[in-house]
């Protein structure tokens, strides 16, 4: 009866012990490659071609690129900052993308796809969406 009693102590207090910590995820295989988003509500998928400092967002149905300079101030979190367009766009919104930073934290990573949360400027915004790329395209 003590050993049950002490078990059950162990799993209130430090449930890491009997059941496993939560591994964190290994966000370093995604800093490179193409990935395949398909946002909810939204006609046309996402390739993502993601290479060193930079990535390329490609509209599938539309073949609209935007390409973005990105830093990884650690292996899970993303800043993109707005490069250009291939296609023409409002002053208005070049505007807004040249004042705002794209943020995006990985969440998890499985061997199908990843897991993120992506917004702007901040990873306290209220706003952040979030979202799944995978590694082929659907």
């Amino acid at each position: 009866m003590k050993n049950i009693n002490f078990i059950l102590i162990l799993a209130i207090l430090f449930p890491g012990l009997i059941f496993g910590q939560k591994k964190p995820a290994d966000c370093r295989k995604i800093k490179e490659g193409i990935y395949y988003i398909y946002p909810p509500n939204y006609k046309a998928g996402f390739q993502l071609i993601r290479n060193g400092d930079t990535q390329i967002e490609i509209n599938n149905t539309t073949k609209d690129s935007s390409f973005w300079k990105i830093q990884w101030p650690d292996d899970c979190t993303c800043y993109a900052k707005f490069i250009r367009k291939n296609v023409p766009e409002s002053t208005e919104f070049l505007q807004f993308l040249n004042t705002h930073t794209a943020f995006f934290k990985v969440l998890s990573v499985t061997k199908d796809y990843y897991i993120f949360k992506i917004g702007l400027d901040s990873a306290n915004n209220r706003e952040n969406l979030i979202d799944t790329a995978w590694y082929k395209p659907r």
